[in-house]
């Protein structure tokens, strides 16, 4: 950076050292062809000539300006032939900032030298610009800079754009300087808006049809509304190559046409932290892959008012954290894993979504996904009037411990546990907010699956209903023998287990008691075969009871 001196009598000379009298200054506003005065006395009452014509001598008088304004020079000789001239070439307050090595060699001519490299108002954008015009601007950036910078333009803070954009160097980032809080909805609490316009392509794939392309290692977003208008269909995308070890930070994305992010194969090591995605149609986060997808981690992220699916799409990703993470007001799943997914979840919080999680391997041959979370709640009020048959769809390894589960909706079963999987359920509640319906804390297992309830107490049951009875049921479907596992560890209350298909012949439940308290009390319908008495047939149909030693014994009272 540097500021520029001018002596306050020039001399204008030639190439050999000679004077050049009647030399010629013009004076202009910086960047421009508009004459600009300068005027003859420091009061600046008198303007001088424009241009101001150097005596035989070729120098010119003093020459006072405005410090407000900046001004760019032209020199000739007497018959206007051009000796050189130089853009902000007053010594004003403001610093100047050369053409750098990069612009030079990528061909990008500044337009404004007050602007440091790499500032989009550098090369011509503004929040007072066409979306042309910032297209042109955007793209100069990234071409030179390594770090991109939308800084605060005026009184306004929205840049207008109508092209993606292709974060392609190493080690990139693209950063809103406005102070703010980005992941605010609302304009005039947020800090740097990009606004997308008429003319974004709405054709040619998902990179095409994204604000931002991620390439490389190491690039970051921060600080930054992006409002895809209903028109671009991802606010980031990141695809291809390696695109690892990156940060998005800050950045609401609003109104996504499709999913607000999205990430394919050779994804790994990235972070977003406070990312909001605000109405999307598709998924607030999509990861779409069959390798490379890991080591995800997602704090303080929210998605609100998906249009038709939900929050966060998690497709072949083999390691992730989600942290204090939110999913509000959507019709679909909160968070729904597919083939070889695995992660933990420390705090969900979930109010008026539809349906909390859906484990689905959708590769034949796929790893089923495991999910840990550990704490969080979902409420429903009951505004799906058509809600899904479960809550929870659950077809890898699931655990849930210290969630709390409330909804106002008719659910056939909050929980359903699929063929040969596994649900380890401790410490959660489950509340019917309005009894008239009909969620009676039902669970389902199929076929070879399990489902294991431990380490709960009367005051903190693992199933709760308000007016519901009994407090949790086990409703079995699907055939086979032996091929469903109940194990009821240290809890209290009220358990019942039904075989739906009457297929008592097969042996289908095998029930296992860690020495549970007396106070537990298990109701069997249809015959019931534990190991020792698989040969012979089973108990007949009543209530039943766990002792101390975790005997069941039949209640005859």
């Amino acid at each position: 950076m540097s500021k520029l001196f001018t002596l306050p009598q020039e001399v204008v000379l030639t190439s050999s050292g000679d004077p050049i009298p009647g030399a010629k200054a013009y004076f202009y506003e910086a960047g421009t062809s508009t004459q600009l005065d300068v005027y003859t006395e420091y009061t600046l009452t008198t303007p001088h000539a424009n241009p101001v014509i150097a005596d035989a001598a070729g120098r010119f008088a003093a020459i006072y300006y405005d410090p407000n304004d900046d001004y760019k020079v032209k020199v000739t000789d007497a018959s206007d032939v051009e000796i050189y001239t130089q853009d902000y070439a007053s010594q004003s307050e403001a610093e100047v900032f050369a053409r750098t090595s990069e612009e030079i060699a990528q061909g990008v001519t500044p337009t404004d030298y007050t602007a440091q490299p790499g500032y989009i108002t550098r090369y011509g954008g503004g929040t007072d610009q066409a979306a042309a015009t910032n297209n042109t601007a955007l793209a100069n950036a990234l071409l030179v800079a390594d770090i991109v910078t939308l800084p605060q333009d005026g009184d306004g803070s929205a840049y207008e754009v109508s092209q993606s954009f292709t974060v392609g160097r190493f080690g990139q980032q693209v950063i809103g300087s406005a102070t703010g809080d980005s992941t605010a909805v609302d304009s005039a609490d947020a800090g740097i808006r990009l606004v997308v316009k008429t003319g974004f392509p709405t054709a040619g794939g998902d990179a095409a049809q994204s604000v931002f392309q991620l390439t490389d290692r190491y690039q970051a977003i921060k600080n930054v509304v992006i409002d895809c208008s209903s028109i671009a269909d991802h606010g980031i995308y990141g695809a291809g190559g390696e695109v690892t070890h990156g940060r998005i930070e800050n950045v609401n994305i609003v109104e996504p046409a499709d999913d607000g992010v999205y990430f394919g194969d050779s994804t790994w090591m990235y972070r977003f932290d406070m990312v909001r995605v605000t109405s999307p149609a598709g998924y607030g986060f999509g990861f779409y892959g069959s390798s490379g997808i890991t080591t995800i981690v997602f704090s303080n992220c929210y998605v609100s008012g998906a249009t038709s699916t939900g929050g966060f799409y998690l497709d072949a990703v083999t390691s992730f954290t989600m942290n204090s993470c939110a999913v509000d007001a959507s019709p679909g799943f909160a968070i729904v894993m597919g083939e070889g997914s695995q992660g933990v979840c420390n705090g969900i919080n979930c109010e008026g979504t539809a349906k909390l999680l859906d484990m689905d391997p959708t590769v034949s041959s796929g790893i089923k996904p495991r999910l840990f979370v550990n704490g969080g709640r979902f409420i429903n009020y009951g505004n799906d009037t058509t809600p899904p048959a479960t809550l929870i769809d659950n077809q890898g390894s699931l655990t849930f411990r210290g969630v709390h589960l409330s909804s106002a909706l008719s659910y056939t079963a909050f929980l359903t546990t699929k063929a040969n999987s596994k649900t380890y359920w401790e410490g959660n509640t489950v509340e019917v907010l309005d009894e008239t319906n009909s969620l009676n804390a039902n669970a389902y297992l199929e076929a070879d699956s399990k489902v294991v309830l431990s380490q709960n107490s009367e005051e903190e049951k693992h199933f709760e209903a308000q007016g519901a009875t009994p407090a949790f049921s086990l409703n079995e479907t699907g055939g086979g023998a032996n091929d469903k596992i109940v194990e009821i560890r240290r809890s209290a209350g009220v358990f019942q287990v039904r075989d739906l298909n009457d297929d008592y012949s097969a042996n289908t439940t095998l029930i296992r008691v860690d020495r549970s308290g007396q106070d537990t009390a298990l109701e069997v319908d249809g015959n019931y075969a534990d190991d020792a008495a698989a040969a012979t047939g089973g108990i007949p149909v009543g209530r039943w009871y766990i002792d101390s030693n975790g005997f069941i014994k039949q209640r005859l009272t």
